[in-house]
């Protein structure tokens, strides 16, 4: 099993033939005072599993400061079909997370973990935005 992708976006979504559209991938966000409550985002994550490793997978995404406080936790499972022999199956994952609140600038990550195991981390800057200079 490896993660091919695994990015925060503005807007992912799959369309027929499992062609996985991704919009907007970013790895900071700006706010002008805490805490920030960020509107929307995409957490997409796509997968190579192969024959062997088909079944139930329980998956957890945490989300946490660079202090390793712990801001988000979602646990779900996930069933990987069996491809076809010699090949490899790709599920893809798209997490809409609509208004999380980060408590204060900084470095967060979202770490995502397969039956216990870490198996990718999206970094995340939240950054105080400039105000703007007076013309």
């Amino acid at each position: 099993m490896r993660v091919t992708i695994a990015v925060l976006a503005d807007h992912a979504s799959t369309s027929d033939g499992g062609k996985l559209n991704i919009l907007g991938i970013f790895s900071g966000i700006m706010a002008q005072t805490e805490p920030i409550v960020h509107p929307q985002m995409r957490l997409v994550v796509q997968f190579e599993f192969n024959a062997a490793e088909a079944g139930k997978k329980e998956v957890q995404i945490v989300l946490q400061d660079e202090d390793g406080g712990e801001i988000l936790a979602i646990d779900a499972e996930m069933v990987v079909p069996r491809p076809p022999r010699g090949e490899l199956s790709t599920p893809n994952q798209i997490l809409v997370l609509n208004n999380l609140t980060f408590p204060k600038f900084g470095r967060y990550v979202f770490r995502l973990l397969i039956n216990g195991r870490t198996e990718a981390e999206i970094p995340l800057s939240v950054l105080r935005a400039s105000e703007p200079q007076p013309a």
